[in-house]
C-alpha cells in the first residue's frame, strides 16, 4: 500500500512540474504577443508621420514645380503620391489592428439601428459614388457590445461589399439580423464578385489577397480585424453563402 501512495505521489509531482512549465510558456507566449502589438502600435504610429511628411512635400513639389516636369516626370511623382497614399492605408489598418488586440473591450448596451445608420452616414461619400443601394432590415435595439468595434465589423464587410464589385453593375447590399438562444447573427449580403467556399479559412488570416492589386487594392487586413473583433465577442464570423452572383458574409455576437 505504501508503494502505491509513493507512486501517486511522484505522479502528482510530475504533473504540478509539467503545469508549472506550460505555465511559464503561457506567460512567455502572452508576454510576447504583448510586446509585438505594442511594437506594430508603435511602429505604425511613427510610419504614418513619416508618410504624411512624404505625401505633404510630393502635393507640394507637383505644385510648385509640375509646370518644369515633362509628361515621364510627372508620372514618376504620380507614382510617389499613390505608393504614400497605399502604404497609409496599410499602416492604419495594421495601427488599428495592433489596438484592437491589446484594447479591452468597452461593453454598453448598443442600439444597432443607430449605430448602423451612423455609419452610413460616415460613408456616404463613397456608397454615393458608386450609387449604393443599402437595404437594412430587422436589428435589434440593443445588444451588449463594444459599439465601436461592432461598428468597423460593419464598416468592414460594407467596405469589401464596395470594394469586390464590378464597376457596370450598381451595388445592392441587405442588411439582416436573427437571433437564437444564445447570440445574435448578422448577415450583410451583396450582389458583388462572390468568392469560392474553399478560400473561407484563408480570407480571415492577415494580410490575405485573393485577387489582383491592381483589380482591387488593399491591405488584406479587413477580415482579420473583423475575425479579431468578434472572436472577443466570444463570437464567429463565416462566409455563410458565396457565387458569381455575390456572397453573404454572417457574424455573431454573444449574448
Amino acid at each position: 500500500m505504501q508503494i502505491q501512495l509513493d507512486n501517486c505521489n511522484d505522479e502528482v509531482h510530475a504533473l504540478q512540474k509539467l503545469l508549472y512549465e506550460k505555465n511559464e510558456e503561457l506567460e512567455l507566449f502572452v508576454e510576447s504577443n504583448i510586446r509585438l502589438s505594442q511594437f506594430a502600435y508603435v511602429a505604425s504610429h511613427d510610419l504614418k508621420s513619416s508618410l504624411n511628411t512624404i505625401k505633404s512635400f510630393s502635393s507640394l513639389l507637383k505644385l510648385t514645380i509640375c509646370e518644369i516636369l515633362n509628361p515621364k516626370e510627372q508620372e514618376y511623382l504620380n507614382y510617389i503620391e499613390k505608393a504614400a497614399s497605399a502604404s497609409e492605408i496599410l499602416v492604419m489598418d495594421t495601427l488599428y489592428y495592433a489596438q484592437v488586440q491589446a484594447t479591452p473591450l468597452q461593453l454598453k448596451q448598443v442600439n444597432v439601428t443607430v449605430s448602423i445608420n451612423y455609419l452610413l452616414s460616415s460613408m456616404k461619400y463613397s456608397l454615393d459614388k458608386r450609387k449604393a443601394v443599402i437595404r437594412v432590415g430587422h436589428l435589434p435595439e440593443k445588444i451588449k457590445a463594444d459599439e465601436k468595434q461592432l461598428r468597423k465589423i460593419f464598416e468592414v464587410l460594407l467596405s469589401n461589399a464596395i470594394k469586390f464589385m464590378p464597376l457596370t453593375r450598381i451595388p445592392i447590399i441587405h442588411i439582416n439580423s436573427e437571433e437564437n438562444e444564445k447570440e445574435w447573427i448578422f448577415k450583410i449580403s451583396d450582389n458583388g464578385i462572390g468568392l469560392k467556399q474553399e478560400h473561407e479559412e484563408k480570407i480571415f488570416g492577415e494580410f490575405v489577397k485573393l485577387n489582383s492589386k491592381y483589380e482591387y487594392s488593399g491591405t488584406g487586413l479587413g477580415l482579420a480585424i473583423g475575425k479579431n473583433i468578434v472572436e472577443k465577442h466570444d463570437g464567429r464570423i463565416w462566409l455563410a453563402d458565396s457565387s458569381d452572383k455575390g456572397s453573404t458574409f454572417a457574424f455573431s455576437i454573444n449574448k
